[in-house]
């Protein structure tokens, strides 16, 4: 079992969404250089089609 530290700073919206996929970066690197994270951060959804619903 491996323990990853990260930190990722993001602004929370209503309707966004924030996923944190783990996985292994190249297979030729070290066991101990594999393990990584990423961030996907999506906003709230567009408002374009609500432009003038007054």
């Amino acid at each position: 079992m491996f323990e990853l530290r990260s930190s990722h700073s993001f602004n929370a919206v209503p309707g966004g969404e924030l996923s944190v996929i783990a996985y292994e970066k190249d297979v030729s690197s070290t066991l101990e250089e594999r393990p990584a994270v990423r961030y996907e951060v999506k906003g709230a959804p567009s408002a374009a089609g609500d432009a003038g619903a007054d």
